[in-house]
């Protein structure tokens, strides 16, 4: 009696294992570029939380630049509080607030400046915040970061009728200058943690008013921009 022996031969099994193949290495590339395409989307997301953030604070804070709660309470207004420091960069402006000490209220002049610092020195830089009493010996003690990855901060100081305030155009406001601002325009960009090798940016970043602020990287970095228009409410009477 004879016997068939049922099997694959040599030329079977390199078809099956070279098909095998080519639908492994498929779904392998389609989940390398699904996997790349939610991570970017992650870092773009992280990005844009933090310039949220960032310009959360700089819009709450600013808007009440000048506040005097002392004069709120007792109707007698103090002009003292105010704009104290401006660059492009940076704005640093004091207010009054009531604050509990020994279980009682007083009336605090706090001071307040935002700006950019590298705390690591790994050329990352955060947006920055310092807020202290006027009188605190210790102020470099007070610096807490915001957002992390902020590349550009700008700040544009505007008067009543939305024109530039820095008259001499130092990119630094003096006191008489100061002394006009009623609105600023405040513009970050933020970029990713890590870099896409696929993508170069090749963006150059203008404010509202059209100066540049972040000129051409061609690296391999995403970057992000908001800006918003802030009134010093404070500071309009």
């Amino acid at each position: 009696m004879l016997r068939t022996n049922k099997g694959f031969t040599l030329l079977e099994l390199l078809m099956v294992m070279i098909v095998s193949s080519i639908i492994l290495s498929g779904v392998i590339s389609t989940y390398m570029v699904q996997q790349k395409a939610y991570l970017l989307q992650e870092e773009l997301t992280a990005v844009q939380q933090n310039l949220r953030a960032g310009i959360y604070m700089l819009e709450r804070e600013i808007r009440m630049v000048g506040f005097d709660a002392e004069g709120v309470v007792t109707g007698f207004k103090d002009k003292t509080e105010g704009i104290e420091g401006t660059t492009s960069k940076s704005i640093e402006f004091t207010k009054q607030e009531i604050v509990e000490e020994d279980g009682e209220k007083k009336f605090s002049e706090m001071f307040i400046g935002y700006y950019l610092f590298d705390s690591l020195g790994d050329g990352d830089k955060e947006l920055a915040r310092r807020h202290y009493p006027t009188d605190d010996p210790t102020p470099d003690t007070d610096r807490q970061p915001v957002a992390e990855n902020i590349e550009v901060l700008d700040f544009i100081y505007l008067d009543a009728n939305d024109n530039d305030a820095d008259i001499d155009g130092n990119e630094e406001l003096d006191a008489s200058e100061m002394n006009v601002v009623r609105r600023i325009e405040v513009t970050m960009i933020g970029k990713t943690e890590r870099a896409d090798l696929d993508y170069v940016d090749s963006t150059v970043y203008r404010n509202r008013f059209g100066k540049v602020i972040l000129t051409s990287q061609h690296d391999h970095y995403r970057r992000r921009m908001i800006s918003a228009n802030i009134e010093c409410r404070n500071l309009l009477f």
